[in-house]
């Protein structure tokens, strides 16, 4: 009985410390929702970008293209671009760790930073959400590497097990039916014209959710959310 009440006295302790962090939103008047959560016990900052576009969007012919997006989404914008992937050496400039995943239902960039480059941030996520070079020179390299991913997957007995078992789990139509990498046939055959359509079609505000969490005010970021993002126009269909 005493280790119940000295469970239970810890227990009631920590609920007593712990901080209810504000969480504050809005909508731009293009669609692009932002999310605030203000959290003061780090200097850093998450940002992420979530687009409502995974593999359950795609349909014959460009499987695995979400996915692929993922990678393109790297290598550069109209004000943003190099050789290689450029966005993720410009961002480890600014102190950032970044990486990106792509599921049925999302894709979804983030980066950990500094608050103090926060701004930075905001003018590059907002540049490859309007203007990201799709040439065929990217389209190569890219599908190249995700080709490469998609063997090394088929040649891993429980990588080659858990992408099979989506062709039984579900009934021939659903859009979960095909793993979120694609099909290699598909892959090897897109065109930039697919690509530009499949990014015009989903890559909008209005598609998409801004989040950001870590010592920062949300009256500021809302601010830079209006100056970066807000000129964008709304294309998603």
């Amino acid at each position: 009985m005493k280790k119940l009440f000295l469970l239970l006295s810890i227990i009631v302790s920590l609920q007593t410390l712990a901080i209810d962090f504000p969480i504050k939103t809005t909508t731009l008047p293009n669609g692009l929702k932002v999310i605030v959560c203000e959290k003061s016990t780090s200097p850093m900052v998450q940002m992420e970008v979530w687009y409502r576009v995974g593999s359950k969007d795609e349909w014959d012919g460009v499987r695995g293209m979400a996915h692929m997006f993922e990678h393109m989404m790297f290598r550069g914008s109209k004000k943003y671009s190099g050789e290689g992937d450029v966005y993720i050496h410009e961002m480890e400039k600014l102190g950032a760790s970044i990486n990106a995943y792509t599921t049925f239902d999302r894709t979804v960039y983030w980066q950990e930073l500094p608050k103090e480059n926060i701004e930075k941030v905001f003018d590059m996520e907002a540049d490859r959400m309007e203007n990201l070079i799709l040439d065929q020179k990217v389209l190569d390299t890219e599908r190249e590497v995700v080709g490469e991913e998609l063997r090394l997957g088929e040649n891993n007995w429980y990588n080659r097990m858990g992408s099979e078992r989506y062709k039984h789990l579900y009934p021939a139509q659903h859009p979960y039916k095909v793993d979120v990498i694609g099909n290699l046939d598909e892959i090897t055959a897109y065109t930039t014209k697919q690509c530009q359509d499949f990014y015009d079609k989903f890559y909008s505000p209005n598609n998409a959710y801004l989040v950001i969490v870590g010592d920062v005010k949300a009256e500021q970021i809302f601010e830079f959310a209006n100056k970066y993002f807000g000129p964008i126009k709304n294309n998603c269909l």
